[in-house]
């Protein structure tokens, strides 16, 4: 489950394109980051930055540098943003996100079916005001203690919360934190995926959390958008076979940016599937992330659904649904 950390502050002048990726470096966890500035030569900010944890080898510069290329390639791209692209592929014959409201259910076994129809549904009041504050706490006691000096309160620090180009974390021991169980063990979500499943005897994964900071306050915060994809591989799994989410931490609204789906996608995802394992030449059946190709049949004509939720709502949607993010609206 994927709780979001949706904050904003003022807006910042003009800045050069700049960006850092996190890398563990050894066994206890440890962060270090690699530091990007606009212009810099991607392998030289490679070998730099191994020889100063003492990785100085070509595996080290390989790894480090392809990271950086493939980085700075999205991110520094003025061609179409002077920070970042709306979009990874080209999804031209998509329509403009739908922002209308979506239903907020209360009664589960009518989420449930809407889930099944639609391929998403929102869950209300999953968690309560307190139980919602108490987890966003811990979940910054976790930021704070894990990439010190990083603090909750200095928006300048926040360069070293170490999400992905996605605005993703899976690393770095976040998927065992107190704030992450405490997301498991409500009640509510417990009883969400027991209707879902028709089982109460349930297995998770322990994935991670998603971080968007305010790119009004720094583009090189800025993530992309339409990056339009599913989570499952039909040559490994194929009809309802895992669900995935994330409890709110924070209203999602058109202010604030959050998940898009595809509606009623998941009943197109073999095609889906294996039209974007041949475009990109996926052949491990095992490779669950799959981009859809480039205005794949799907897209055509289709309204992405932007899911707005409220602090504490569960929202769920079936792995073979397309889906992606949206940025700031207004």
């Amino acid at each position: 489950m994927w709780p979001f950390l949706a904050l904003a502050i003022a807006a910042a002048t003009e800045e050069r394109c700049r960006f850092t990726i996190p890398v563990e470096v050894d066994s206890n966890r440890t962060v270090k980051y690699v530091v990007y500035e606009d212009g810099q030569d991607a392998m030289t900010v490679a070998v730099d930055f191994c020889a100063s944890i003492g990785a100085a080898n070509e595996v080290c510069h390989d790894a480090v540098g392809r990271a950086v290329m493939r980085r700075s390639q999205w991110q520094c791209d003025g061609r179409t943003h002077p920070h970042a692209p709306r979009s990874l592929v080209d999804h031209s014959t998509l329509g403009d996100v739908d922002y209308a409201p979506v239903k907020r259910f209360t009664d589960i076994p009518e989420g449930i079916r809407h889930l099944r129809d639609h391929g998403y549904a929102v869950f209300a009041k999953a968690a309560s005001a307190a139980q919602s504050e108490d987890i966003r706490t811990r979940l910054w006691d976790f930021f704070e203690e894990r990439f010190h000096p990083l603090n909750r309160t200095h928006p300048e620090t926040w360069d070293l919360l170490p999400v992905n180009e996605y605005g993703i974390m899976l690393l770095y021991g976040v998927g065992q934190s107190e704030a992450m169980w405490r997301v498991r063990e409500l009640r509510r979500v417990r009883q969400v995926f027991a209707a879902a499943w028709d089982d109460e005897d349930l297995i998770c994964d322990f994935g991670g959390v998603v971080a968007f900071r305010p790119h009004n306050c720094t583009d090189r915060w800025r993530t992309p958008e339409r990056w339009y994809h599913v989570d499952m591989n039909v040559e490994t799994y194929d009809g309802f076979e895992s669900l995935q989410g994330f409890l709110a931490l924070t209203d999602n609204t058109e202010a604030s940016g959050g998940l898009v789906v595809l509606p009623g996608s998941h009943r197109h995802h073999a095609d889906v599937s294996r039209r974007a394992s041949t475009w990109w030449g996926v052949s491990d059946p095992d490779h669950q992330f799959l981009l859809l190709q480039p205005n794949d049949p799907v897209l055509s004509g289709v309204r992405p659904r932007f899911v707005a939720c409220a602090e504490g709502d569960l929202v769920l949607w079936d792995s073979r649904v397309a889906h992606a993010l949206s940025l700031i609206h207004i």
